[in-house]
């Protein structure tokens, strides 16, 4: 597989990242047959990271860092800033990037020939968890895609997601226009329920090209074991789960109504009377790509946790 024309611009967001991130650009910088240009943001780092990547913007050309590196106090709020600020240039297509992972050294390369081979515009993929014990952990996110599951849960890790230029640039303005707005916490969800309320094509890849650091100061990470399920349960509790799809839902569905192709179910989810939840529960099986999830989705709707 040879693409040494095709230019990729990766968007990195950083936080007190010391301890991995020159393992990590080291990782991207070294992707095999392609042309990488890397672009970062740091996000008021205390620990040394800032001067870190400074000094490799000087001295590599191809790494470059936004002049803006205030606290924005968040993963997601820091790509947003990426994709609001980062000048790409003349790449072809835009990989995100987190500090702390490894990147196999073909994922670009094969990442633009699933996108080509395919004729889609996005993709995204499983991952190898790894701890620093020695544990390993194959994540598998590539079941098959449903109606409206991106309202629900995105398509894996966004660390693993490339996307076309066409597509990153009408999601530059949709998020640039929201800027004033409260976005999703999750960039990533985000960025892959866009695409597909846009109609665009996305591919979730079987094979893992990047290893998936997991640490304590993992913004979502890897959800495995018991204290990861009462996580998951309090996030329930505490209404965060549901104003997310709401949040997503709202924004969605005005796009959606600009384009003269909302769903009714969308307006239910924002609406989410008591109607509105027997109806969603019927459904949800175009809601999440896993059967367990649908199941636990229905419940929740109907008994009100959710």
């Amino acid at each position: 597989m040879n693409l040494p024309n095709k230019k990729v611009a990766v968007l990195l967001a950083t936080h007190n990242g010391i301890n991995w991130i020159e393992e990590q650009v080291h990782s991207i910088l070294e992707q095999r047959d392609v042309d990488v240009r890397l672009i970062i943001s740091d996000d008021g780092s205390t620990d040394g990271t800032y001067p870190l990547v400074k000094q490799l913007a000087k001295t590599d050309a191809r790494v470059t860092l936004l002049s803006d590196h205030s606290a924005v106090n968040g993963a997601g709020k820091n790509f947003y800033r990426l994709i609001r600020q980062a000048d790409i240039l003349d790449a072809d297509f835009v990989a995100f990037a987190d500090q702390d992972d490894i990147w196999l050294s073909n994922k670009l390369e094969y990442q633009i020939h699933t996108l080509i081979k395919r004729s889609v515009d996005a993709t995204s993929g499983n991952v190898v968890a790894f701890w620093d014990d020695g544990q390993r952990a194959f994540i598998n996110k590539a079941q098959p895609l449903k109606q409206l599951d991106y309202l629900f849960e995105s398509a894996g890790p966004g660390c693993s997601f490339c996307v076309t230029r066409a597509l990153f640039d009408e999601l530059h303005n949709f998020v640039q226009k929201h800027a004033d707005e409260n976005l999703p916490d999750l960039h990533d969800w985000l960025i892959y329920a866009y695409a597909r309320a846009a109609n665009y094509q996305w591919y979730i890849e079987q094979r893992p090209l990047l290893k998936y650091r997991q640490h304590q100061h993992n913004v979502v990470g890897v959800h495995k074991g018991f204290r990861a399920s009462i996580k998951r349960l309090v996030t329930v509790k505490q209404r965060w789960y549901r104003n997310q799809v709401q949040l997503l839902s709202y924004l969605l569905l005005s796009y959606c109504q600009e384009k003269k192709t909302s769903s009714s179910l969308m307006q239910r989810m924002v609406r989410l009377n008591f109607s509105d939840r027997l109806v969603l529960a019927f459904n949800v099986s175009k809601f999440r790509r896993e059967r367990s999830h649908q199941l636990v989705l229905s419940l929740m709707l109907i008994t009100y946790v959710f």
